[in-house]
């Protein structure tokens, strides 16, 4: 049993997506801080066109920081890998995660676009897949990762549908 946020970002961070339990916990800013210890920085951000702190963790195993969206009351709502180097191939982790809730195709102004979202929900997890027949190097430009729930609230509210910004004075 997977207890603790450090055992879950540890899944994360070894590229084990399919294994991602769903945030299991009220998750905080300062309770990765303290499972870490080390201080996290954070910036000002946006996610599903509400302002939201987003703060960086670097991973030994990946080769971005994982994005960490941080609400008002202090509660972690979504975690983003992005260049998310998984520890399976692509079809293995179909296998292992079924079929996705919901396939959402990607464009301009979409973030991550061009890919496809293969969204699941209940698991906690959509993963950005990007199209094989374009010759990426990898199969997923990102992965999001949240506490299980629906389709329509984590289109709505945990940024499923985020879109790309270009002026830092909306910030």
């Amino acid at each position: 049993m997977i207890s603790s946020i450090q055992e879950q970002i540890n899944i994360v961070d070894e590229g084990h997506f399919a294994r991602w339990p769903g945030m299991l916990h009220h998750w905080t800013k300062d309770l990765i801080e303290d499972s870490y210890d080390q201080k996290i920085d954070c910036t000002n951000s946006f996610l599903s066109g509400r302002r939201s702190s987003k703060c960086l963790l670097r991973l030994p195993h990946q080769t971005q920081p994982l994005q960490i969206f941080i609400d008002d009351s202090d509660k972690i709502r979504l975690l983003r890998l992005e260049d998310a180097r998984p520890a399976n191939s692509l079809e293995r982790m179909i296998q292992l995660l079924s079929e996705p809730e919901l396939k959402r195709s990607l464009t301009y102004p979409d973030m991550y676009s061009p890919a496809t979202q293969w969204i699941y929900a209940s698991k906690g997890i959509t993963l950005y897949v990007l199209d094989e027949s374009k010759g990426s190097a990898m199969p997923l430009s990102a992965v999001s990762l949240y506490e299980p729930t629906t389709v329509d609230h984590y289109l709505t509210n945990l940024g499923g549908k985020e879109i790309m910004r270009f002026f830092s004075d909306e910030l």
